[in-house]
């Protein structure tokens, strides 16, 4: 958040992709959301700039 920029996780599993969504699911202008396909899933941390997604 600090810099403003988006940041791609490692390749997790789907319990510690869940995890850190859950961490930060209340967190203002921090989105989540995960990209690519089994096993390399990925989450990604995102900026979102006063958009705060239920």
């Amino acid at each position: 958040m600090r810099y403003r920029r988006n940041v791609t996780l490692e390749p997790m599993n789907a319990y510690e992709r869940h995890v850190i969504h859950t961490a930060l699911q209340d967190t203002p202008d921090v989105t989540t959301y995960s990209i690519g396909t089994e096993p390399n899933r990925r989450t990604v941390v995102a900026y979102s700039r006063g958009e705060h997604r239920s």
